[in-house]
Parts: structure tokens; sequence; C-alpha cells
């Protein structure tokens, strides 16, 4: 069996999985809340995703991580470390340092004397993307920084922009999922907007374009290493190419395997069913049975 852990609040994405695709794995998938899986008098030996580590707050972090410890002394599989894998600002941190991004980014409470402008806003441990437009000075960042209470900037980064748009405007964002010893590549997205979010640019060159993406996975090596300086074993990347070289702007830990949602003449419905047809065997091999 495999467990998946997630908070209360953010449990959907396997369910929607399971909706459709995932529909053969239900005996073998079992989504569970981190209080359920947190207050089982017992829990048999089996594969434990401990995903929405983004989310998870401090006292079952702690909690979570002495599960782990005694689920890992009886035996079981376990993907991602609830204090080891690497959170948004650490991994940032740690892509920039060792030269792989060519932006940083600060927690608002650190100095910013360093900062390289424009930046923007967005949240350490949430999915709700950027809070503020680019910011071009010091002095709209502090404008914007002294907008937030005390809690809210106490928990916000400072993201230097990358430019990484093509000569005709174009952004393209790649993702890409790890599951458990597998580089599986889900989508390419392409928009006008810095901050891609939604695919808005369906032209047929594009649509290729993610198929071929999907079918490749030209960037397996490199997002196996960024996985591994993360210790992400499940989870989804999220980076664009700058002069070839990825920049990674996140790892989701609990991320959207599928939309509920299904239209087969959706036009990129071939690259959600090439994902799905991949993913299949990944569970198999990650099931681990009492």
């Amino acid at each position: 069996m495999i467990f998946v852990a997630t908070t209360a609040d953010n449990d959907h994405a396997m369910a929607w999985y399971l909706l459709r695709e995932g529909a053969p794995f239900r005996r073998t998938i079992v989504p569970i809340t981190y209080d359920d899986l947190l207050a089982a008098p017992g829990l048999p030996r089996a594969t434990y995703v401990f995903a929405d580590l983004e989310l998870l707050a401090e006292p079952q972090r702690d909690e979570a991580t002495a599960l782990w410890e005694r689920l890992a002394a009886q035996g079981s599989r376990l993907l991602n470390h609830p204090t080891r894998t690497l959170r948004r600002h650490d991994l940032l941190r740690a892509l920039h340092d060792s030269g792989r991004n060519c932006f940083a980014a600060h927690r608002a409470t650190d100095d910013l004397g360093a900062v390289r402008f424009p930046v923007f806003l967005r949240g350490e441990d949430d999915h709700d993307g950027r809070r503020s437009d680019l910011l071009t000075d010091a002095t709209s960042l502090h404008a914007a920084l002294d907008d937030l209470s005390a809690h809210d900037r106490a928990r916000m980064l400072v993201v230097e922009f990358c430019d990484t748009a093509d000569t005709r405007g174009v952004y393209r964002k790649y993702a890409a999922f790890m599951v458990g010893d597998t580089v599986i590549a889900r989508h390419l997205m392409c928009s006008t907007d810095w901050q891609v979010k939604e695919a808005d640019l369906l032209d047929a060159d594009l649509l290729r374009e993610e198929l071929e993406y999907v079918e490749r996975a030209p960037h397996e090596r490199e997002l196996r290493e960024i996985f591994a300086l993360a210790r992400v074993d499940y989870g989804r990347v999220d980076y664009s190419l700058l002069d070839g070289t990825l920049q990674v702007w996140e790892i989701n830990t609990n991320p959207t395997l599928v939309m509920p949602t299904y239209d087969p003449k959706r036009p990129r419905t071939p690259v959600r069913n090439r994902f799905t047809e991949r993913l299949a065997p990944c569970w198999t091999a990650l099931d681990q049975r009492t």
C-alpha cells in the first residue's frame, strides 16, 4: 500500500487523480491527512509519502519526523523527509549558491541591501503565486513590505526577477515530477504573463513543442540532480530556461497530478494522457505490501 499524507485543507490532488486515471490504484493508494496519520494507533509496513511539506505546521512537522523514524525502523519505504527535504527558501538559496539559478530569494526580514532589482513578493509556504507586481527599486520594495502585517512579512520572500521570455515575449514554464526513482515530464505551459499560471497560448507550434517535451523529457539528468539537492522523492518541479540553463521556481511536494475534468477534445489532452501512462508504473514500483 501507498499512504499519501497531506494537510486537511489541501487534500484534493490525489483525490482528483483517483477519480479517473488513477482509478485502478484505489486499493493501492490511500490518501490520508496528517491529523489522521499521526493519530493512528498502529500503521502497517507500507510506502509512506510525506507530501504537502510546505504547508505543514511546525508542531506537526516535529511529530511527523518522529513518526518517520518509527516507520523507517519497521522497514517501511518513505518518501520526503519532513525536516531534511528543502522547502522553498532553502531550496532557492541552495540553487543560487550552487550557481544553478541566476536569481536569489531573500526572506523579507533579511538585510535586503544586496537585492538585485526588479523583485517581487511571494509567500514562503503557500502556492498563491506572486503577491506583488514587479518592484523596481528599494523605495517601492519597502513600501510594499510596509503594507504587510508583521505576521505576513515574517513569511514573505523577496524574489529577484529572472526574465526568461523569448524574442516574441513568450514565457515557458516546464514541469516535471519525481515519483520514487522516476522523473516524468508533466507539461509545458506558455503565456505572455511572466508568472505562468495557465497555458493561455495554444497555437499549433507550441502544442507540438509541449508534446515533444513530455515525450523526450530532455532535462532528466539535470532534474535528477535538482531533486537530489532538494532531497525530494515525490513532488513536481516548476522551471524555465535561460540561455539553455534551468531556472527553478519551486518544488511542490503535493502537486496536482490531473484536474478533475476530462475532455478528450481539449488540445492538451494528449499531454495529460502521456503523463498518466508513465505515472501508472511508478505506483506499482512503489507499492509495498505488509
